[in-house]
């Protein structure tokens, strides 16, 4: 879900994946509720207008997870899922496309209900002639709480991550555009006082390309350069940010 305003999804079962919230407003209104998901969250330049530890929404609460405690618990601190539940949702027959959930799944518990498996897709009885029949994937369903793998560094006292592939949806460009994503810019920190905003998307520093932790990495060290030039996309347009070497370090 990218940027948007009273949007209401609820009662959905989304296999092996979860809900990916993009670049959202504060005080937006929407409402994420009675969903199955499989996984924690996987936001993408929240902290543009929100603080790290702000309310996503008007209500993301009441869902199911088919994972661990911990990939429930995650966004706590943004107010999500105070209410929801994690197990084994008990789906009827998930191997031939049937996600209703059993009588006694613990889905029940948050108000998931089940719905008919043929009233939704294709219902043009022309089209669905003509329809392929999707496949039907295996789930992933782990119930261990996975360890978090760090895919963040810090650099000028903030918080980065490197963006490729479908993290640049978020910031409205094109596959092309794979660079350095400054995700939490704190007050005060060195990236704040040349003029970095959280949201941030580094492309290039002196017109040298910087896609990776490592591309930066050598850069830094290699650069004899007093004046630094960063090129930056904000808000989907590429903007310039000077400062010195030492601004930087």
């Amino acid at each position: 879900m990218r940027e948007g305003y009273d949007r209401i999804v609820k009662n959905n079962v989304i296999v092996n994946n979860g809900l990916h919230p993009h670049v959202w407003p504060r005080e937006n209104g929407d409402v994420f509720k009675y969903n199955i998901v499989f996984t924690s969250y996987q936001p993408a330049v929240m902290q543009s207008d929100l603080r790290v530890d702000e309310k996503w929404g008007k209500e993301l609460d009441y869902n199911f997870f088919a994972s661990g405690r911990k990939e429930m618990e995650r966004f706590f601190i943004n107010g999500a899922d105070w209410h929801s539940q994690c197990s084994d949702p008990q789906f009827v027959d998930a191997e031939n496309g049937d996600y209703r959930v059993s009588d006694c799944s613990r889905a029940r518990m948050v108000g998931f209900q089940n719905f008919d498996m043929d009233e939704f897709g294709v219902r043009s009885a022309h089209l669905k002639k003509i329809a392929k029949t999707p496949l039907i994937p295996r789930l992933n369903l782990s119930l261990e709480d996975k360890k978090q793998e760090d895919v963040t560094e810090t650099w000028m006292g903030c918080q980065i991550k490197e963006a490729k592939g479908s993290d640049l949806s978020a910031f409205g460009v094109g596959f092309d555009k794979e660079g350095i994503a400054f995700e939490r810019v704190y007050e005060g920190s060195l990236a704040a006082k040349i003029g970095i905003k959280s949201g941030d998307l580094l492309q290039k520093i002196n017109d040298v390309r910087i896609t990776s932790f490592s591309a930066l990495r050598a850069y830094l060290k290699n650069s004899k350069q007093k004046e630094q030039v960063l090129s930056v996309i904000r808000a989907q347009e590429e903007i310039t940010i000077r400062t010195t070497k030492e601004g930087m370090m």
